[in-house]
Protein backbone atom coordinates (compact mmCIF):
# COMPACT_ATOMS: atom_id res chain seq x y z
CA UNK A 1 0.00 0.00 0.00
CA UNK A 2 1.15 3.40 -0.56
CA UNK A 3 2.05 5.84 1.79
CA UNK A 4 0.24 9.78 2.26
CA UNK A 5 3.80 10.83 1.50
CA UNK A 6 3.49 9.75 -2.09
CA UNK A 7 -0.02 10.72 -2.66
CA UNK A 8 0.93 14.03 -0.77
CA UNK A 9 3.83 14.20 -3.45
CA UNK A 10 1.62 13.53 -6.27
CA UNK A 11 -0.88 16.06 -5.37
CA UNK A 12 1.52 18.66 -4.84
CA UNK A 13 2.97 17.98 -8.64
CA UNK A 14 -0.94 18.54 -10.22
CA UNK A 15 -1.70 21.42 -8.06
CA UNK A 16 1.55 23.06 -9.48
CA UNK A 17 0.58 21.50 -12.80
CA UNK A 18 -2.92 23.72 -12.34
CA UNK A 19 -1.60 26.50 -11.17
CA UNK A 20 0.87 26.95 -13.93
CA UNK A 21 -2.05 26.29 -16.75
CA UNK A 22 -4.11 29.04 -14.88
CA UNK A 23 -1.10 31.51 -14.92
CA UNK A 24 -0.58 31.02 -18.70
CA UNK A 25 -4.30 30.98 -19.19
CA UNK A 26 -4.34 34.42 -17.41
CA UNK A 27 -1.58 36.34 -18.89
CA UNK A 28 -2.49 35.72 -22.43
CA UNK A 29 -6.29 36.80 -21.56
CA UNK A 30 -4.30 40.13 -20.25
CA UNK A 31 -1.91 40.68 -23.53
CA UNK A 32 -5.25 40.41 -25.41
CA UNK A 33 -7.22 42.75 -23.16
CA UNK A 34 -3.82 45.14 -23.78
CA UNK A 35 -3.87 44.56 -27.40
CA UNK A 36 -7.74 45.49 -27.77
CA UNK A 37 -7.23 48.76 -25.84
CA UNK A 38 -4.56 49.29 -28.04
CA UNK A 39 -6.25 48.63 -30.92
CA UNK A 40 -9.30 50.80 -29.82
CA UNK A 41 -7.16 53.94 -28.76
CA UNK A 42 -5.55 53.46 -32.50
CA UNK A 43 -9.20 53.27 -33.61
CA UNK A 44 -10.24 56.42 -31.86
CA UNK A 45 -6.98 58.14 -33.49
CA UNK A 46 -8.14 56.83 -36.71
CA UNK A 47 -11.86 58.25 -36.77
CA UNK A 48 -10.40 61.46 -35.22
CA UNK A 49 -8.39 62.16 -38.66
CA UNK A 50 -11.56 60.83 -40.46
CA UNK A 51 -13.78 63.32 -39.00
CA UNK A 52 -11.35 66.01 -39.50
CA UNK A 53 -11.14 64.75 -43.51
CA UNK A 54 -7.56 63.52 -42.97
CA UNK A 55 -8.41 60.43 -44.60
CA UNK A 56 -4.49 59.95 -45.98
CA UNK A 57 -3.14 60.32 -42.01
CA UNK A 58 -6.11 58.08 -40.74
CA UNK A 59 -5.70 55.34 -43.61
CA UNK A 60 -1.22 55.49 -41.93
CA UNK A 61 -2.61 55.03 -38.25
CA UNK A 62 -4.88 51.95 -39.35
CA UNK A 63 -1.85 50.09 -41.95
CA UNK A 64 0.83 51.10 -39.05
CA UNK A 65 -1.25 48.72 -36.35
CA UNK A 66 -3.03 46.35 -38.97
CA UNK A 67 0.10 44.53 -39.15
CA UNK A 68 0.59 44.02 -35.97
CA UNK A 69 -2.22 42.66 -34.91
CA UNK A 70 -3.58 39.55 -37.69
CA UNK A 71 -6.62 38.93 -38.02
CA UNK A 72 -8.46 42.37 -37.42
CA UNK A 73 -11.14 42.02 -40.05
CA UNK A 74 -12.86 44.98 -38.79
CA UNK A 75 -10.27 47.25 -39.01
CA UNK A 76 -9.92 45.75 -42.80
CA UNK A 77 -13.87 46.75 -43.53
CA UNK A 78 -12.89 50.33 -42.89
CA UNK A 79 -9.86 50.35 -44.58
CA UNK A 80 -11.67 49.02 -47.68
CA UNK A 81 -14.18 52.07 -47.31
CA UNK A 82 -11.45 54.97 -46.84
CA UNK A 83 -9.71 53.56 -49.74
CA UNK A 84 -13.22 53.82 -51.67
CA UNK A 85 -13.39 57.65 -49.88
CA UNK A 86 -9.34 58.37 -51.27
CA UNK A 87 -11.18 57.31 -54.71
CA UNK A 88 -13.91 60.02 -55.02
CA UNK A 89 -11.45 62.61 -53.44
CA UNK A 90 -8.74 61.53 -56.34
CA UNK A 91 -8.47 63.23 -59.88
CA UNK A 92 -6.11 60.91 -61.54
CA UNK A 93 -7.37 57.64 -62.98
CA UNK A 94 -4.66 55.55 -62.09
CA UNK A 95 -4.58 56.59 -58.43
CA UNK A 96 -8.60 55.73 -58.45
CA UNK A 97 -7.54 52.27 -59.74
CA UNK A 98 -4.55 51.46 -57.00
CA UNK A 99 -7.45 52.83 -54.71
CA UNK A 100 -9.95 50.54 -55.72
CA UNK A 101 -7.43 47.70 -55.84
CA UNK A 102 -6.43 48.62 -52.05
CA UNK A 103 -9.94 48.75 -51.38
CA UNK A 104 -10.63 45.07 -52.86
CA UNK A 105 -8.20 43.66 -50.77
CA UNK A 106 -9.23 44.60 -47.66
CA UNK A 107 -12.56 43.90 -48.13
CA UNK A 108 -11.51 39.98 -49.19
CA UNK A 109 -9.42 40.33 -45.70
CA UNK A 110 -12.96 41.49 -43.72
CA UNK A 111 -14.85 38.46 -45.46
CA UNK A 112 -12.33 36.15 -44.45
CA UNK A 113 -12.64 37.23 -40.42
CA UNK A 114 -14.93 35.44 -38.96
CA UNK A 115 -15.44 37.33 -35.63
CA UNK A 116 -16.49 39.92 -38.00
CA UNK A 117 -20.78 39.38 -38.44
CA UNK A 118 -22.11 37.31 -40.81
CA UNK A 119 -24.40 40.29 -41.60
CA UNK A 120 -21.68 42.40 -41.99
CA UNK A 121 -19.29 40.10 -44.26
CA UNK A 122 -22.54 39.45 -46.79
CA UNK A 123 -23.93 42.64 -47.02
CA UNK A 124 -20.86 45.07 -47.06
CA UNK A 125 -17.58 43.18 -47.64
CA UNK A 126 -18.96 40.44 -50.27
CA UNK A 127 -21.26 43.43 -52.18
CA UNK A 128 -18.05 45.75 -52.17
CA UNK A 129 -16.10 42.52 -53.62
CA UNK A 130 -18.24 41.79 -56.08
CA UNK A 131 -18.14 45.37 -57.17
CA UNK A 132 -14.45 46.23 -56.83
CA UNK A 133 -13.62 42.55 -58.67
CA UNK A 134 -13.99 39.86 -61.23
CA UNK A 135 -13.13 36.25 -61.95
CA UNK A 136 -10.45 35.64 -63.64
CA UNK A 137 -11.15 32.86 -66.28
CA UNK A 138 -8.08 30.74 -67.62
CA UNK A 139 -8.48 29.05 -70.92
CA UNK A 140 -5.77 26.45 -71.96
CA UNK A 141 -3.37 24.63 -69.21
CA UNK A 142 -0.99 26.51 -67.32
CA UNK A 143 1.88 24.86 -65.53
CA UNK A 144 1.57 28.12 -63.43
CA UNK A 145 0.33 31.17 -63.26
CA UNK A 146 1.38 33.95 -60.81
CA UNK A 147 0.24 37.49 -60.30
CA UNK A 148 3.12 40.20 -59.90
CA UNK A 149 1.00 43.51 -60.11
CA UNK A 150 -0.97 44.58 -58.04
CA UNK A 151 1.37 43.41 -54.85
CA UNK A 152 -1.92 43.14 -52.90
CA UNK A 153 -2.98 40.04 -54.77
CA UNK A 154 0.79 38.87 -55.79
CA UNK A 155 0.90 35.12 -55.94
CA UNK A 156 -0.19 31.60 -57.43
CA UNK A 157 -3.46 32.25 -59.42
CA UNK A 158 -6.38 29.60 -60.05
CA UNK A 159 -9.20 29.76 -62.41
CA UNK A 160 -12.16 31.58 -60.77
CA UNK A 161 -9.73 33.87 -58.05
CA UNK A 162 -10.98 37.04 -57.75
CA UNK A 163 -8.94 40.03 -59.26
CA UNK A 164 -9.29 43.58 -59.77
Amino acid sequence: MQSNHYYSLKLKRYYSLIVLILCVCGSTQIVWGQSQRTINTLSSKAESLVNQERIVEAIVVYEGFINQYKGVGKIHLRLGQLYLKRVDYSADALKQKQFKVLASYHFIQCLKDDRVSLLIRKRVCQRKIEQLTAPIQLKGTYHSLQIVTPRAFRGDVKDKDLLP
